[in-house]
């Protein structure tokens, strides 16, 4: 959605939300919290996946980010790669792996990680 699309549908929903009470049709409400919800999800996938995109954050939070895993030996080192590489500073998260009894080589492309040696 472009600029202008966003102007028009901000504009709408302005327009929809003056309109006095008695004169909304009924499920206005229903729909205004769709369209609400619609948009904060939106806002989110925007700001996650636009590159250059801009956003204030405050990057002095202790953070610890939790990845599930069960027989993922495929995608783990991707997943974990991706977030070492990230610019957030190093020394304000830390990554934890939940292992479920995996059996596959899960926890050996963790530890190989861990380690410092490249995962293939």
């Amino acid at each position: 959605m472009d600029g202008k699309a966003v102007e028009r549908l901000t504009a709408k929903v302005l327009e929809l939300t003056r309109q006095p009470r008695n004169e909304r049709k009924p499920g206005f409400r229903d729909w205004l919290q769709r369209l609400e919800s619609s948009c904060r999800f939106q806002t989110r996938e925007f700001r996650g996946f636009k590159p250059g995109l801009q956003v204030a954050a405050r990057n002095d939070r202790f953070v610890s980010v939790i990845i599930p895993a069960y027989n993922r030996e495929k995608m783990i080192g991707r997943t974990l790669q991706s977030f070492l590489n990230q610019d957030y500073p190093k020394h304000l998260y830390e990554i934890i792996v939940a292992d479920n009894n995996s059996t596959d080589a899960t926890r050996e492309v963790v530890r190989r990680l861990q380690s410092g040696s490249p995962v293939p």
